[in-house]
């Protein structure tokens, strides 16, 4: 028994509508222990919730070694197809993703 809170990656608070996105924190408390959790939303690389151009172009950017040191919690988003390692079928998989509206769900 506990409670939890959802944070943003600035470390506020989430509630009502707002954004879950890549580096948002959940924060278990159960009275004895604390856990928190970084969340990673698959295809959102620039940390906003959504799914855009922007989030392609940093896939892009990740395949031509032209990022330098990009976090865990990016490289995670960045890796669409769940495999090792970031290639163009991930970054066919935003575009995709992009494409359909938010309708194509990542394999």
């Amino acid at each position: 028994e506990g409670n939890y809170v959802v944070k943003d990656s600035k470390g506020n608070t989430i509630s009502g509508t707002g954004y879950v996105t890549t580096g948002s924190k959940v924060v278990f408390n159960t009275g004895t222990d604390t856990k928190e959790y970084t969340i990673v939303v698959i295809g959102d690389l620039n940390f906003d919730g959504k799914i855009t151009v922007t989030d392609l172009a940093a896939v892009q950017r990740i395949i031509l070694n032209a990022t330098s040191n990009p976090s865990e919690e990016v490289l995670k988003a960045a890796n669409v197809n769940n495999d090792t390692k970031i290639t163009v079928s991930d970054l066919a998989g935003v575009q995709r993703y992009i494409l359909s509206n938010g309708t194509y769900i990542f394999k």
